[in-house]
């Protein structure tokens, strides 16, 4: 099956990047997600860390200091 995503390119602008472009690449193809805390975080990638990305910014820093001062909306 296939899973939708939302991202937060307000509060997480390197990190959606990032997400789009290994997507866009085909990383995430066969893999699956295998943490998912409802409207909070979905883990997902190679779980076995044999699936390797081919790119120098597979990881990016943490993004935990931006913030909003009214809430977003989430989409369905």
């Amino acid at each position: 099956g296939a899973a939708y995503i939302e991202l937060n390119p307000a509060l997480a602008p390197k990190h959606s990047a990032n997400i789009k472009k290994l997507a866009r690449k085909g990383f995430y193809q066969g893999t699956h997600i295998y943490r998912f805390v409802e409207g909070f975080v979905a883990q997902g990638g190679d779980s076995t860390g044999k699936k390797l990305t081919k790119t120098k910014n597979s990881t990016v820093p943490a993004e935990f200091y931006l913030t909003t001062n009214k809430p977003l909306m989430i989409t369905e």
